[in-house]
Formats: C-alpha cells, structure tokens, sequence
C-alpha cells in the first residue's frame, strides 16, 4: 500500500524525499511552488497542484541537479521516478482533484485491490 505523507512544516517540505531510499509512497509538499532535486540519489516524478486540488503541470524521471517552478501552484506531489505507475497527464487530469486523478471516486479506498491500475493509498501527516 503507497502511503501520502504530507509535509507542511519549512524543514520537511526543503527535505522532501532527500537521503529516502525509492519506494511507492507519495509526498505533498504544502505550500511549495518551487522543487530542487539537488543531492537527490535518484530521479522523481512530480505534479504541481492549485488551490482546489487539480493538477497544473507534472513531470517525469526529474534527474537530481533540477529546479522545476509553477507559480500558481500551492502543493508538490512528488515520488521516486517510475516509469511503469500511472501519473499525472495534466491535459488528461483538467479539473480533477488529485485524489480523483489517483482512485476512481465509486471506489473505496479500501476495496481498491493491490495491483489494480489505480493506486492505494493511505494519508499520513508528517511534520
């Protein structure tokens, strides 16, 4: 089960998935804009989100080195690079909300069965 971990104090949206190992689980960054991946081990995947929830822009394999800005946005989600997962495709996302671009809305969270097409996730709060 991919778990969301969402960062919202100074040193842990700077810190983001720095020094982690790669595995499934998301990070929201809020309030963030602006992303480094410098000192990164390994490439991530990243989608900026506005202030209802929807994806403004997202990018795949981000090499370490990188700074990737959107002004309007007010969260980051980023995760360990992986080709093979869904992601975000903004123009396929319009107007969703990032939990209804991730788990089909008719679904419960729970009966979302591991391996399906649609991630399972669990929401943690991490400051």
């Amino acid at each position: 089960m991919a778990r969301l971990k969402i960062y919202r104090s100074r040193f842990s949206r700077l810190r983001g998935l720095l020094g982690t190992l790669p595995n499934d689980d998301l990070v929201m960054l809020v309030p963030c804009s602006d992303v480094h991946t410098f000192g990164m081990a390994y490439p991530l995947d990243l989608a900026f989100i506005d202030a209802k929830g929807r994806v403004m822009k997202s990018y795949r394999n981000v090499e370490p080195g990188s700074r990737l800005r959107c002004s309007n946005a007010k969260a980051v989600v980023e995760r360990a690079s992986c080709a093979h997962k869904k992601w975000f495709v903004p123009r396929h996302f319009a107007g969703e909300t990032i939990y209804r671009a991730l788990v089909k809305p008719e679904q419960n969270m729970m009966t979302v069965k591991k391996g399906s097409a649609h991630e399972n996730l669990s929401c943690v709060s991490c400051d």
